[in-house]
């Protein structure tokens, strides 16, 4: 602490109330009188004599340098002896290039002025201003927007007292701040990527910081339309996204996650079950990818996976879900160090970013190489977009050839398709497109029936060799003495499995 900013009473030079009674711990002002106290005022230090004590108007008489002074108790315990010590001037107490590397700040002061304005009592005052150089963000009480009107300021100056007693931080970079600095702390400036949903795009993002909790009409980049209700702006910097009826409504640490490893290059499963693993159960895990032919799982935890939430399991009950998962998972053949939990308790790119550059993923593969920038630009975008972009390009895509490009579900992709019909995004007819994908299964069946079919015994002998399923179907009491059906004979040649004691594949 800066010794030349104290200010404060000795209060332990006077007696105080006993612990027996409801003052307890209090100073027992009434038994002061006579007592001299000690005392530090920016830099001036002393002593007082207490003369007298009113019980009515709690006043003191003190006495220092001969001269005596009435004052209210309060303020003479907060040290308020400006006026007595002759501190009080028309001087200036600053110089210019002092610097206040205290209380949490590193001001450098550029400037002074005096000005004049109207007191208490209508009496004349003389106010003496400053400006500073923060030499932590670089502000120097310049131009900006004040937080709560938004209003703009050309100039930002600091009362002196306030500078000496450490009441006035950094206007831009304390917290809270009280003036948006445009190419410092404003929304637009330290999350650009969410200028997209401000009507007036930069220019309007330019007066908030993140944590503002002014509420404004925001709009959807995607749809164009403009929100209802008007979103708070600090709930706009932790969602990283708006309510929208065309969202994809995907969880944004999931999406960091989803298009860190489609820029890799890496074939994953997103939402691994026991339509992949068996195993799985009824769980379900987050990312999963194969790293030399050995099962890697990633999962994305958010907040309710370290504090108490009032959404679903209670922490203890997350924390024993997620014990579980992983003991399978590892029972099941997955490496402990294959394992991988990304810790995104803060829905925050640059936080989730950190934690995964600190993760086994990094062992994995070169994530120095990653362009985070334009990663982070796509993870802002809508899947339900994409998905309809896919659509349009070529409408014989199905749902399922677009899940397969997308690694989501056929039935994901359909709910997009909906969505993105309603803003004119792709066109999508659910019944054509179950027509299509019959007939496409037809001609699959068709051309699979139409391949010739050979037979081994369980010893992988060869036996024989039929020119298509259904010849063998027609066969197979006769020659076999059992009676076999296209479907399982189908199967087997694809699977490899054994069918009635013998095994199949298909003569390319």
């Amino acid at each position: 602490m800066n010794k030349e900013c104290e200010q404060f009473i000795y209060t332990e030079d006077l007696p105080h109330w006993g612990e027996d009674t409801i003052y307890a711990g209090k100073i027992k002002w009434s038994d002061s009188i006579g007592y001299k106290v000690r005392f530090n005022y920016n830099g001036i230090k002393g002593f007082v004599r207490i003369i007298d004590y009113n019980t009515v108007n709690r006043e003191i008489c003190i006495e220092y340098n001969n001269k005596r002074y009435m004052m209210k108790a309060k303020h003479f315990k907060d040290c308020r002896l400006g006026h007595m010590i002759n501190n009080v001037t028309g001087d200036y107490k600053i110089e210019i290039g002092t610097t206040f590397n205290d209380f949490g700040r590193n001001l450098t002061i550029i400037d002074r002025k005096k000005e004049k304005r109207i007191g208490k009592n209508n009496k004349v005052r003389t106010d003496k201003l400053y400006r500073y150089r923060c030499e932590k963000c670089g502000y120097s009480c310049d131009e900006g927007y004040n937080i709560k009107s938004r209003k703009p300021i050309f100039e930002y100056w600091v009362e002196e007292s306030n500078l000496i007693r450490g009441k006035s931080g950094c206007a831009c970079c304390s917290n809270p701040a009280h003036v948006v600095v445009p190419h410092i702390n404003s929304l637009a400036s330290v999350m650009p990527e969410l200028i997209v949903f401000f009507q007036n795009g930069k220019k309007e993002a330019e007066k908030y910081t993140k944590s503002s909790e002014e509420k404004v009409y925001l709009i959807c980049p995607c749809c164009k339309q403009i929100k209802n209700q008007p979103v708070m702006i600090s709930k706009l910097a932790r969602d990283k996204n708006i309510s929208c009826p065309c969202s994809d409504n995907f969880p944004f640490p999931e999406k960091v996650m989803y298009f860190l490893l489609d820029y890799l290059k890496i074939d994953f499963v997103f939402q691994l079950s026991k339509k992949n693993y068996s195993w799985c159960g009824e769980y379900k895990y987050d990312f999963g990818f194969l790293i030399n032919d050995e099962l890697c799982i990633v999962e994305t935890h958010g907040d309710q996976h370290y504090n108490s939430s009032h959404r679903g399991r209670n922490l203890e009950q997350e924390k024993e879900n997620d014990r579980i998962k992983k003991s399978i998972a590892i029972e099941n053949g997955v490496k402990p160090n294959n394992y991988i939990v990304i810790d995104c308790r803060i829905s925050d790119y640059e936080y989730i970013k950190a934690n995964i550059l600190n993760s086994r993923l990094n062992d994995f593969f070169n994530l120095s190489d990653v362009d985070w920038y334009a990663l982070s630009e796509k993870t802002y975008s809508n899947l339900v977009k994409m998905a309809c972009d896919y659509k349009k390009e070529n409408e014989l895509y199905s749902t399922s050839d677009i899940g397969k490009m997308m690694k989501l579900d056929k039935s994901t992709i359909a709910r997009y398709l909906k969505i993105g019909m309603k803003y004119g995004w792709c066109d999508y007819d659910p019944q054509t497109e179950r027509e299509r994908g019959s007939q496409k299964a037809g001609e699959i069946n068709k051309r699979n029936l139409s391949f010739r079919v050979v037979v081994y015994t369980e010893e992988m002998i060869k036996i024989d060799v039929y020119e298509s399923a259904q010849e063998l179907v027609d066969q197979s009491f006769e020659k076999y003495g059992v009676v076999f059906t296209k479907s399982r004979i189908q199967y087997a040649c694809r699977s490899g499995k054994k069918y009635k004691g013998y095994y199949f594949k298909y003569d390319n």
